[in-house]
């Protein structure tokens, strides 16, 4: 997919980081250290596709980068913005984009990966002011922290027994007439 941005320095950027060595030396310098020990920068390709809208193509490119994390695949995700104003709803973005290389991780390579670090080029001309943590949109960040990490509830109606289900008057059973669930 093209890439067209038309904002200079998101055009030098784009045109950067398509060289193998940019690459390795933007994530060198920006990564934190405990991640870039886990990294073989070596294992780093810059993947051919895009997963921005094509609404927002004017204004924003990304990169994806295949790399290894201690052996195991993985893919280091970098957005690089051009807007002029930090915005509130970059985490909600940015997972979004995970879920979307998820998705295509699984569609090409029918495989997991071990790590997808977004990373965000704000290119804008005031300082970011709002989290990047997509738990502080929430206004109790610590208990979505364990949704997001703990597997989610799961109700697998088939392992519930017939006797089961009909002792609830909504799902047919018995009860009185005028009680909740009666017709």
């Amino acid at each position: 997919m093209s890439k067209t941005i038309h904002n200079p320095h998101d055009r030098f950027l784009k045109h950067f980081l398509s060289h193998h060595q940019a690459a390795r030396d933007l994530l060198q310098a920006c990564l934190p250290d405990a991640l870039k020990q886990q990294l073989n920068f070596d294992s780093i390709q810059t993947l051919p596709t895009t997963f921005v809208d094509a609404e927002l193509r004017q204004s924003v490119c990304d990169f994806l980068f295949s790399v290894q994390f201690r052996d195991q695949p993985g893919y280091v995700y970098t957005l690089v913005e051009g807007q002029s104003n930090a915005t509130r709803d970059m985490p909600i973005r940015m997972m979004k984009y995970i879920i979307a290389i998820m998705e295509w991780n699984l569609k090409h390579h029918d495989t997991l990966v071990s790590r997808i670090v977004p990373l965000i080029l704000y290119t804008g001309a005031e300082s970011y002011r709002y989290s990047t943590r997509f738990v502080d949109l929430f206004t109790d960040p610590e208990p979505m922290l364990e949704t997001f990490i703990d597997a989610f509830g799961l109700i697998a109606i088939q392992a519930v027994s017939d006797t089961h289900i009909n002792s609830y008057p909504w799902f047919g059973g018995h009860h009185e007439p005028g009680s909740p669930g009666s017709i």
